[in-house]
């Protein structure tokens, strides 16, 4: 089977504020954009090292303006990010903990996904746990 890959880089514009919910999480608006392309319409995409929900919020409001956008599910291992991202995160931006330890954890938050996506989180879980990710 032929793989296909997809680059875009993108730059952050340093006097662009960054909203308290997403501080230390970086949402790369060029690779969001690219995967709502890429991926079909509403098609289940499960984001492994979800953090803020910045990708989650980003596809939710595409979907709610008519715009096409996979249906997001992030997950995490960061202890306390359920309160934070329904505190502070955008619509959205709600995130899952999730022991990044156990295999079957992603399958008990929502099921099947069509998509999985995971953005510089390998380097974060202990490396006991890799064969896991």
């Amino acid at each position: 089977m032929p793989w296909s890959f997809l680059l875009l880089l993108t730059r952050r514009c340093p006097d662009q504020p960054t909203p308290p919910a997403a501080r230390g999480n970086f949402l790369d608006e060029g690779l969001a954009i690219g995967i709502a392309h890429l991926l079909p319409n509403q098609s289940r995409l499960l984001d492994v090292g979800a953090g803020s929900g910045q990708y989650g919020a980003f596809f939710q409001d595409r979907l709610s303006r008519g715009l096409s956008a996979p249906n997001w599910t992030g997950v995490d291992g960061a202890r306390g990010v359920e309160a934070f991202t329904e505190t502070y995160g955008p619509p959205g931006a709600r995130t899952r903990f999730v022991n990044l330890c156990d295999a079957s954890a992603a399958d008990r938050v929502g099921g099947v996904h069509d998509w999985t996506m995971t953005l510089a989180v390998g380097e974060h879980v202990p490396s006991r746990c890799l064969g896991t990710l």
